[in-house]
């Protein structure tokens, strides 16, 4: 391990990965995991010093290395070893944004926060519009990926608008954002999308279809239980959820709370 990651500090320096370099690696699993190895450390870091802005800076750096690995892999080798990578590193990411979005005393951290969890965000949903073997398998054409995509990239721009707005101390309109939210939500509803492509536009409501399945309830809990403190916060929350897990879970337990009206 000490050797790969001597070796990884060389690639790193040198700005490049190359076919030589993954050789020396021995596998692509074996690079993406000294990549996760290395933001568990940083995340814990982080965890024990909140304010230091350079860890996060060292965080997205590495999201940067390790979206070249990926992009690498699936030009050269026709792997797929991504899945640890996005579940043990995305995610944690995630969580410390919404952490630090529900706190009154890190407006500091708020901004860098929001942009590594944009950053592993458009890793993860460029890599899943870009898979070619995935979309064959579940039948979906680029066409409707490509229209979910966009909103959410829409969603992503008026969302962090208004993250600044808010970060300022104004009063930010939320209108457009639920205005986008609506229409993601209708895009993966819509009836001719559910009976095409009914394993990824599921009818079912109850439970999720993405690897993250095992955390909705728990953010659903600190968004609609912590009374107060979050409220300000609760629309950038919403577009947090359907980011993270694609899925209408989350939307319709905000909308039986009547956070999140429906639009249809």
């Amino acid at each position: 391990m000490t050797i790969a990651f001597g070796f990884l500090e060389k690639a790193r320096a040198a700005n490049q990965f190359t076919e030589g370099a993954f050789e020396k690696v021995y596998s692509m699993d074996f690079l993406l995991n000294t990549f996760i190895l290395r933001v568990k450390c940083l995340m814990k870091e982080l965890a024990a010093n909140p304010q230091r802005n350079d860890i996060f800076q060292q965080i997205k750096n590495e999201l940067k290395q390790a979206q070249l690995a990926i992009a690498f892999q699936r030009q050269n080798l026709k792997e797929v070893s991504s899945k640890d990578f996005l579940s043990d590193v995305i995610l944690p990411i995630y969580e410390f944004s919404i952490r630090f979005n529900t706190s009154d005393k890190n407006r500091f951290n708020n901004e860098e926060a929001f942009n590594a969890a944009e950053l592993s965000k458009s890793l993860s949903l460029l890599e899943s519009i870009k898979n070619t073997d995935a979309l064959k398998i579940r039948g979906i054409p680029d066409s409707l990926l490509q229209q979910e995509l966009e909103l959410r990239l829409n969603i992503t721009d008026v969302e962090k608008s208004r993250f600044l707005e808010l970060s300022k101390g104004k009063q930010a309109n939320d209108t457009i954002l639920n205005a986008f939210g609506s229409r993601l939500f209708d895009l993966r509803q819509k009836e001719e999308n559910v009976k095409k492509y009914s394993k990824t536009y599921p009818l079912s409501i109850i439970k999720p279809n993405m690897t993250f399945r095992r955390f909705p309830s728990k953010l659903c809990k600190i968004l609609c239980y912590r009374p107060l403190k979050v409220c300000w916060n609760i629309s950038w929350a919403i577009a947090i959820s359907i980011f993270l897990w694609s899925d209408s879970a989350i939307l319709m337990s905000l909308k039986s709370k009547k956070i999140f009206p429906s639009k249809r």
